[in-house]
C-alpha cells in the first residue's frame, strides 16, 4: 500500500528545518548531565563547597530539560511525519532508536560487571530493567519512552494536546498518595520488585534515580506544548508567530508561579539543597518537575530568540553533542565507570573533573565526525575508523529493525485505530530502510 499523502505530496512538502535554539539547549542539557555524573564520580562539590552553587543548581535541571526537549521533537518532527502518512517510517525509526538505547544500556551494564561493580546476577537483573544503574538509568528511560512515542503521538492526535498534557500533569496530583504507598516486599531478602516499580511508577524505596517513566510523561507532554509553540513561531504569518511567543511566555509564567507555590518557604535553603542533591528528583516531587519545565521553557525562549531569530552563532560549536546524544550518554558514562583514579584533594577532584569532562566531549566529537564522513572520502586511520564504526552502526540498526519488523504492522494498525488521521503505510521501502539504518546512534 502506498504512503498516504493527506497534506500534499511528500516530495513537495517543506523540509523539516532544525531549530538551532532547540539543538543548543539540548546539547547544553546533555553536557550538563554528563558533567553532573563527573562531579559525583570525582566528588567535586564535596571539595569545592558553595563556590560552584550556580553550577550545582543547574546540573539537576539537565534531566527534565532533555526529556522535555524529547517531547518537543516528537511534536516538531514525528507527529508531522505521522500526520503526513509516514506512520510506518516514523514508528520504525523510533523503534530502532529504542533498540539502540537498550544495546547501549547493556554495554553500560557490562562495563559495571567487568570492573566488579555489579555481580553477573545483578547485571542480568538490570538488563531486565529491574535494577538500579547510576549514571545510565536515563538510557533505560529513553528505551521505553522511544518505544511508547508513537502511541503518545496517537493519543495526542486523538484527544488533543491540551487533554493529554492535563492528564500528564494530573499524575503529580497523586504525589501524596504515591509517596506513602509501602514498597513491595523483598523476595529472598532482595528487592526484585521494588526497583522495577520505582522506575515505572515511582513506588518503592529503592535507590532508583527519578523521574519514573510515569512522571516523565508529564515532561514529554510539556515538551510537546513547547514544540507546538515553536511551530507557530516559525510561521511567516506574524500574528501566528506572535501567538507562539505568547504561548511560551504563558507557559514559563505558569511554571515559575507553580514552582514558587510549591517551594517550602519555611525551609527555603533546605528545599534548595534537596534540589541540588537530587532528593526531589528521586522522589518524583512535583516541585522538581515544575522547576524543570520552567527552566526548559525559559531556555527555549532565549535559545530561539538568540540563535534562530537573531542568528547569533557563538554557540554553534556545541550542537554536535545533541546530534550524538545516545552515544554521549552511553560512552561518557562508560568512561567514568572505567576510570581508575582515587580522589584525595581539591586539586585532584577539580583536575579529574575537567579532564573527564573534556574527554567525554572529545569522544563524542570524534564519533560525530566519523558518522558524518563518507567512507570513500577518508583514508588512513580516519577511513578505517569510519568504515568500522559506520559498519557496526548500520548492521546493529539493521538487526534491530529486522527484530522489530514483526511488531510494526500490528503497532501501526493500533495507532490507526486510536487516531485514524495518522494511519499510514504498512510497508517500508528498501531506500527508507537504508536511511533508518544509516542515521545511527544519534
Amino acid at each position: 500500500m502506498a504512503e498516504r499523502r493527506d497534506h500534499g505530496t511528500l516530495a513537495h512538502r517543506k523540509p523539516i528545518v532544525r531549530l538551532k535554539g532547540i539543538d543548543i539547549c539540548r546539547s547544553v542539557a546533555i553536557f550538563l548531565a554528563m558533567l553532573s555524573h563527573a562531579s559525583i564520580e570525582f566528588k567535586l562539590f564535596h571539595y569545592t563547597g558553595d563556590s560552584l552553587s550556580l553550577l550545582k543548581f543547574a546540573m539537576p535541571m539537565a534531566t527534565p530539560m532533555f526529556i522535555c526537549l524529547f517531547g518537543a521533537m516528537l511534536e516538531l518532527v514525528y507527529a508531522r511525519r505521522m500526520l503526513e502518512g509516514q506512520t510506518s517510517m516514523a514508528t520504525s525509526r523510533l523503534l530502532v532508536r529504542a533498540g539502540q538505547c537498550y544495546l547501549l544500556y547493556a554495554l553500560a551494564i557490562l562495563a559495571r560487571v567487568a570492573v566488579g561493580d555489579y555481580s553477573l546476577g545483578f547485571g542480568l537483573r538490570c538488563l531486565l530493567l529491574i535494577g538500579a544503574t547510576p549514571y545510565s538509568d536515563i538510557l533505560k528511560f529513553y528505551c521505553l519512552a522511544l518505544a511508547m512515542a508513537p502511541l503518545l503521538i496517537a493519543l495526542r492526535v486523538r484527544f488533543g494536546l491540551g487533554r493529554v498534557a492535563i492528564a500528564g500533569m494530573a499524575i503529580h496530583l497523586a504525589y501524596p498518595l504515591l509517596s506513602i504507598i509501602p514498597p513491595p516486599p523483598l523476595i529472598a531478602g532482595k528487592d526484585y520488585i521494588g526497583m522495577g516499580t520505582r522506575f515505572l511508577v515511582g513506588i518503592g524505596q529503592s535507590d532508583v534515580a527519578g523521574p519514573s517513566l510515569l512522571h516523565g510523561l508529564s515532561l514529554v507532554f510539556g515538551g510537546m506544548f513547547l514544540g507546538r509553540a515553536l511551530i507557530a513561531i516559525r510561521q511567516a504569518d506574524r500574528q501566528l508567530s506572535r501567538r507562539g511567543w505568547q504561548a511560551l511566555f504563558a507557559l514559563a509564567s505558569i511554571f515559575v508561579i507553580a514552582s514558587l507555590a510549591l517551594w517550602d518557604w519555611t525551609d527555603p535553603v533546605g528545599t534548595a539543597i534537596q534540589t541540588t542533591d537530587l532528593t526531589l528528583r528521586n522522589q518524583n516531587n512535583p516541585l522538581y518537575t515544575s522547576l524543570g519545565l520552567a527552566t526548559t521553557t525559559i531556555a527555549v525562549m532565549l535559545g530561539t530568540y538568540l540563535f534562530d531569530r537573531k542568528g547569533i552563532r557563538a554557540m554553534d560549536w556545541i550542537r554536535f553533542i545533541g546530534s550524538v546524544s545516545l552515544f554521549t550518554f552511553a560512552f561518557g558514562n562508560i568512561l567514568l565507570v572505567l576510570q581508575p583514579f582515587e580522589v584525595s584533594s581539591m586539586t585532584s577532584s577539580v583536575g579529574l573533573f575537567l579532564l573527564y569532562g573534556s574527554l567525554m566531549a572529545l569522544q563524542s566529537y570524534l564519533f560525530y565526525t566519523i558518522m558524518r564522513t563518507e567512507p570513500g572520502d577518508a583514508s588512513g586511520l580516519l577511513g578505517s575508523a569510519t568504515r568500522l564504526v559506520q559498519g557496526i552502526t548500520e548492521r546493529s540498526s539493521a538487526v534491530i529493525q529486522d527484530a522489530t519488523a514483526f511488531l510494526l504492522p500490528a503497532y501501526v494498525k493500533l495507532l490507526g485505530k486510536i487516531a485514524p488521521k495518522i494511519e499510514g503505510a504498512m510497508t517500508i521501502s528498501q531506500a527508507t530502510q537504508r536511511k533508518v539504518q544509516r542515521e545511527g546512534v544519534a
